[in-house]
């Protein structure tokens, strides 16, 4: 047996199988280690995407924000006897002042999918007035909740000749009329917004009534 500590000839050398190799079939050089250094720095466009989405996001919602308001001080018009707010025509606020015998504003009216109406209020909480028209096909409905707060407040609900049908009562905290038209049915609340009580206001609510369905005929 040879040598193996020997190369056989000069030059050759000796792999991990225990075997001389010649120099032309030298071992493949061995890669050196990674020189260890600072992690790569992370791209920034990512957070510059990320802000420049919120900041469209933003925009649209301020300005949808103002074409809200825009829009609904652009579907409130004067005209020369009550408020127009989208297709429902309100008594001006001096109006139902001077029928009820309290000061009130007009604080919220409009449009939604089943139902207008129009609010008022009093600044010294004294008395409220709502206005409230919807589809015909609740008239049944709302005609039987006025006779059960009719009987909750002590009082009876009777006919009126306003509309078709037309329905009121009067009590001292609360009175109210209701009545179909034009396959609506509109009621009028007259309230107080406090404890102390206001009187009957039935007619005044009858008088209410008629004067929007006049409106709004």
């Amino acid at each position: 047996m040879s040598d193996q500590s020997t190369p056989p000839e000069p030059g050759w050398w000796l792999a991990s199988d225990g075997r001389w190799y010649p120099p032309e079939s030298a071992r493949p050089p061995v890669p050196a280690a990674p020189t260890p250094g600072a992690a790569p720095r992370k791209s920034g466009n990512g957070c510059l995407i990320a802000l420049a989405i919120v900041g469209v996001v933003m925009v649209l919602i301020a300005g949808l924000f103002f074409f809200v308001v825009w829009k609904f001080f652009d579907t409130v018009e004067e005209v020369a006897d009550g408020i127009t707010v989208g297709e429902v025509k309100c008594p001006t606020a001096d109006d139902v002042s001077e029928i009820i015998g309290h000061d009130v504003e007009l604080v919220g009216s409009g449009s939604v999918v089943v139902a207008s109406g129009c609010t008022y209020t009093s600044s010294g909480d004294t008395a409220g007035v709502s206005i409230v028209s919807g589809s015909g096909l609740i008239a049944a409905g709302i005609l039987e909740d006025l006779e059960s707060e009719a009987q909750a407040n002590g009082t009876e609900a009777g006919s009126i000749d306003a509309g078709d049908g037309g329905k009121a009562y009067g009590a001292d905290m609360r009175s109210a009329a209701a009545t179909r038209s034009d396959g609506n049915i509109v009621e009028v609340e007259v309230f107080s917004e406090g404890t102390e009580p206001i009187g009957d206001k039935r007619d005044e609510a009858v008088e209410i009534l008629e004067r929007f369905l006049d409106l709004n005929d």
